[in-house]
């Protein structure tokens, strides 16, 4: 008998695509039907590159079977560690959970945290990071199309900060190790999958800027670090292609 359930409603990784309204409703609706708890792991959840947010399976929970969680570590900083839970019906398990096992989250960095959000200066940074978001990716995405082998699937993600590539028939396990040599850091499909699926698929972060605008000139540069990365990447991509075609 499934006692709970965990699933990742918007922006999702490694796809960035978000559930259509429909099944966000159809999760609320079973997670009230068969009143068992469901886990609604955000983490994505304010990083999407609309205007507005997507609105969370919780938002039609009426009987709080949805335990909706988020995280600071992803619109912030990865070092924070810090987080939010809304636990609906299942408030006094949750804190009695969060009492034993709390002792090591900083309570200053907390308070400090918690200042920043009520200042209002947390929400125009979101804005902010949405759209430097947006136009990263889009700078990625566009730089792939131009460099990888055309029949390569290039995500299109609605928010996030990843893309998902496949190559058909491409051993990106192998390609995870190559990169690797090179100081470049992928992610194959595989570790994606409970059943060794998309070995034909990688993940990329694309949190970094590609190119940035001179201080002094203002004229757009590329960003030497991902730049070189990224291209050699497409290199690695494209010369194991032809050794591959020869052979």
């Amino acid at each position: 008998m499934i006692q709970a359930s965990l699933f990742s409603t918007s922006n999702m990784n490694p796809t960035g695509m978000t559930l259509p309204v429909k099944q966000k409703q159809t999760l609320a609706a079973l997670a009230m039907q068969y009143q068992i708890p469901m886990i609604e792991d955000d983490v994505y959840f304010e990083l999407g590159h609309q205007k507005q947010n997507a609105l969370p399976a919780k938002y039609w929970d009426k009987e709080g079977y949805i335990i909706w969680c988020g995280s600071f570590s992803k619109t912030l900083a990865a070092g924070l560690r810090l987080g939010w839970c809304l636990p609906g019906r299942y408030l006094q398990p949750y804190l009695k959970k969060q009492v034993a096992t709390n002792f090591g989250v900083n309570g200053f960095m907390q308070a400090c945290l918690a200042e920043f959000i009520n200042t209002g200066e947390y929400r125009a940074h979101i804005i902010k990071t949405r759209l430097l978001l947006n136009q990263q990716i889009h700078q990625y995405r566009r730089f792939l199309v131009e460099n990888l082998p055309a029949n390569a699937h290039i995500s299109n993600p609605d928010g996030g900060m990843v893309l998902w590539i496949q190559i058909p028939n491409f051993n990106a396990v192998q390609l995870e190790k190559d990169a690797q040599t090179q100081g470049i850091d992928i992610r194959s499909g595989a570790c994606f999958s409970t059943h060794n699926f998309y070995h034909d698929c990688f993940r990329i972060n694309c949190g970094w800027p590609l190119n940035f605008s001179h201080p002094d000139t203002n004229e757009i540069v590329n960003k030497v670090g991902p730049y070189q990365q990224l291209n050699a990447l497409c290199d690695i991509i494209n010369n194991t292609i032809k050794r591959v075609s020869h052979s």
